[in-house]
């Protein structure tokens, strides 16, 4: 979450707070389908679905992140001489 949080704010400050919100939101409906999974295939189901999603998102972010920021030198002030 936090390196989600910065990243975010790096592409577009404005939208912290809408990313808080979908996170929000989607901790109340992965609680609901973690808990309906497990009962209905069992736990090991749920965990093997969670590890999946988590490991899906650490390959998304920093391909999205690379791409869309701007590089670290293009950033770098220029020296008055």
């Amino acid at each position: 979450m936090p390196s989600g949080v910065r990243s975010a704010n790096r592409l577009e400050p404005r939208s912290r707070s809408l990313g808080l919100g979908l996170n929000g939101a989607a901790s109340v409906v992965g609680s609901i389908l973690a808990m309906t999974v497990s009962m209905n295939f069992g736990f090991t189901a749920s965990l093997l679905i969670g590890i999946v999603i988590y490991l899906l998102g650490m390959v998304a972010l920093p391909a999205q992140t690379e791409a869309t920021l701007p590089s670290a030198e293009a950033s770098l002030p220029i020296p008055a001489i």
